[in-house]
Formats: C-alpha cells, sequence, structure tokens
C-alpha cells in the first residue's frame, strides 16, 4: 500500500495584547514597527513609529495609551511574536457631554489618518483581538470610537464588514465630505475646471499684479533636502499672522514646534515631505507643506503674509500645488484635512472625501443597550441644553 501525504492547514495565529504608556518601550520597537509598516494594510502614517513617537513625547494628554497586537504561530515555538497591529487609544471618561467611557483611537490636532496600522495578513485578527480585549478588560458598556475615517479606506471598510460579521451594533456619526484631490490628464484641465470663469480671471490678475510689485518665483524643495532653514521661515511666517496671535501656531508652543521640526525632518529624509513656496523677491508670502505617503499625501499646512491678502498668496501657492501633484506620477490622490466648508480649499480641490466616525459597542449587553440609546441621549441632551 501507498502511503499518501496528507497536507495540513498550519493553525491560525495566536493573538495577544499589550497595553503600553510607558514611551521608553515604544522607542525601542522602531525596528519591528517600521518592518510592520512596510506590510500594512494600508498606510497610516499617525500610527507609524516616525510620527505617533513624536506626538506621544510632545503632545500626548495623560489619558492616551497605546495597545499592541501580537500574532504566534503555535507552531513556530521558538519564533518571537510579531508586531501585527498599533492603536493609539485615548481614554475618554466622558462622550459629546454624556457620562459614557469610550476608548478613541487618537485624533490629535496634526493627525494625518487616525487609523490604527495593521499588517495586511493579520488584520481581521489584530483588529479582533482589540475588539476582545476591550470586551474582557474594560467595563461592559465600553465604547469604541474610530474618528474621521475616509469611507473609501481599507480600515473602514475592514471594520464594517468585522462587525456585520461578528454581530456588533455600530452606529455612524459626523458624516460629512472634505476636499479631496485627484488628478486630470492635466494640470491645464483640472485648473480650466476649479471655481468659476470669473474667479478663475481674478486669480491670474491677482498674480499680474504681485509680479508688478518684483520678482516673483514659485519653489519646489527637492525631496531629501535639508528642511531645517525652510521650517523656520514657516514658523516664523506663520507667527506672524492670527494663528500667532491667537496662539494656535506651532511656534507658540516649544512642545508643538519640537513636533514639527521632528516629523518634517524625519519625512525629508524618507523623500514624504513636499514643500512649496511662492516668494517675492526672495522673501516668502506663502508656504506649504504636504506629506506624501505611498501613493497619496495629505496637504499639512499652509502659511501665507497678511500684508499681501488682497493678492490671495495662499489660493496662488494651492493653485501651484495642483500643478506639482500632476507632474508627480506617484500621486494618485491628496487629502486636503480640511473642514468640510472650508471656502478656499472647496474653491480650488474639485472632488470630494467621505469622512466618517464609527462608534462600535465591542460586547453584547449592555453595551450594545448604551449604544442602541446614544442617538435618544443625544437628542434629549440637546433638547434639555436648549430648554435651559
Amino acid at each position: 500500500m501507498t502511503a499518501v501525504a496528507v497536507s495540513r492547514k498550519p493553525a491560525p495565529p495566536r493573538y495577544t495584547t499589550h497595553w503600553v504608556d510607558d514611551w521608553s518601550a515604544l522607542d525601542s520597537l522602531r525596528e519591528v514597527w517600521d518592518a510592520l509598516a512596510q506590510v500594512a494594510l494600508e498606510r497610516s502614517p499617525s500610527s507609524e513609529s516616525w510620527m505617533l513617537l513624536p506626538a506621544l513625547h510632545h503632545l500626548a494628554p495623560a489619558s492616551v495609551r497605546v495597545l499592541l497586537v501580537y500574532a504566534e504561530r503555535p507552531a513556530a515555538k521558538e519564533a518571537a511574536p510579531t508586531l501585527c497591529g498599533v492603536f493609539p487609544l485615548e481614554v475618554l471618561t466622558r462622550y459629546k457631554g454624556l457620562p459614557i467611557k469610550v476608548l478613541r483611537a487618537w485624533n490629535h490636532s496634526y493627525s494625518l489618518f487616525p487609523a490604527p496600522l495593521l499588517a495586511v495578513e493579520h488584520a481581521e485578527g489584530a483588529l479582533r483581538a482589540m475588539l476582545d480585549w476591550v470586551r474582557d478588560t474594560w467595563p461592559a458598556t465600553t465604547l469604541i470610537e474610530f474618528p474621521d475615517l475616509r469611507g473609501d479606506s481599507a480600515f473602514f471598510r475592514l471594520i464594517t464588514d468585522v462587525a456585520r460579521e461578528d454581530g456588533l451594533l455600530s452606529h455612524a456619526l459626523d458624516l460629512h465630505t472634505r476636499a479631496f484631490f485627484r488628478p486630470r490628464r492635466s494640470a491645464d484641465d483640472y485648473l480650466n475646471g476649479v471655481s468659476t470663469p470669473h474667479h478663475r480671471h481674478e486669480m491670474r490678475r491677482q498674480e499680474r499684479r504681485l509680479r508688478e510689485l518684483g520678482t516673483l518665483e514659485f519653489e519646489v524643495i527637492a525631496p531629501g533636502a535639508d528642511v531645517t532653514e525652510w521650517l523656520k521661515e514657516f514658523i516664523a511666517l506663520e507667527m506672524a499672522g492670527w494663528k500667532g496671535k491667537e496662539g494656535t501656531a506651532f511656534g507658540s508652543q516649544e512642545s508643538h514646534r519640537q513636533y514639527l521640526e521632528e516629523v518634517a525632518g524625519e519625512a525629508a529624509r524618507r523623500q514624504e515631505l513636499m514643500l512649496l513656496g511662492l516668494r517675492l523677491d526672495g522673501k516668502p508670502i506663502a508656504l506649504k507643506l504636504n506629506f506624501v505617503c505611498g501613493d497619496g499625501g495629505y496637504t499639512f499646512k499652509i502659511a501665507f503674509d497678511e500684508t499681501y491678502s488682497k493678492y490671495s498668496p495662499g489660493i496662488l501657492v494651492e493653485l501651484e500645488n495642483i500643478r506639482q501633484a500632476h507632474a508627480n506620477p506617484n500621486i494618485s490622490w491628496l487629502d486636503s484635512l480640511a473642514l468640510p466648508d472650508h471656502s478656499m480649499m472647496n474653491r480650488v480641490w474639485r472632488d470630494r472625501t467621505t469622512i466618517v466616525t464609527q462608534l462600535i459597542a465591542p460586547g453584547r449587553a449592555p453595551g450594545q443597550l448604551v449604544l442602541g440609546a446614544f442617538p435618544l441621549m443625544r437628542a434629549l441632551k440637546r433638547a434639555l441644553g436648549r430648554g435651559a
């Protein structure tokens, strides 16, 4: 009798979690963390080491922690567990004015895309491990919020599918759209469709008037260049404007300035930084900073000299941004990160992307009962507020 070899399916991985509040422990994980980013479900720059570690060191309140998920193969007894998920989380004891405990994906004021970083091979397993950990470790009424997800993102599809397959109650909040960029056949084709003919004529007129004042030049900083001096100019330009007066400029707080310098410097080293400027007689009158990640990017910050406001230098550099994005074959999209009613971005960017916040009850009752009653509780709170 001939022996027949029987192929056996490898045993599914076992997932473990580690709740971290000591950032020095994360510093030592840079190598495996960066390896995870290379095999991620999608780029999640705010959860990658080069952006998250500076944010934790310079911006994080005491309520922020990081949940790490590891995968182990039972058959590979001597192999070290593989880091397969990084979840930056903020612990909220009140949520939208209601006494509800929520674990929220940390979405600080400089976040690009507040989704966790997940290995594509383990994305479902790592997400379910996180949901199981919340259900088993936290009070049964604890909810999870994933804010400001793009509706076309891989993580939004994943969390939607897992919630449906596992019978978890979820609730979509704060649904809106914001300005988004997708290239056309050419920059001219794109720009010829921006706003109205009257506005396009006005923008050309403003550029001509600026050129009458001196030598007007658009600049693009080469990838990998030293950006130290450019950042100093950007910080000074921002401080001289309304953000400086209101205390919201990067230069207003030392920790925020350090965050910008660290992430921009590292992005430049990775050749994932796109810097543009508009100069009049060598003096910067508008500067713009983008991050380019994978096949897309994020328009992060812009600053302009308010003494030239009547010439709209910010819009002029935005139009140059569109030209440069068309000139880069690696850019297939840009997210504006703008407010839904942002007048300038909605005028010059022709596309929109859907943004949604997902609230989930990781277990059954009573968490699902709390989430099910959440819309009613918010309505009652608004009604009582109006009656006060």
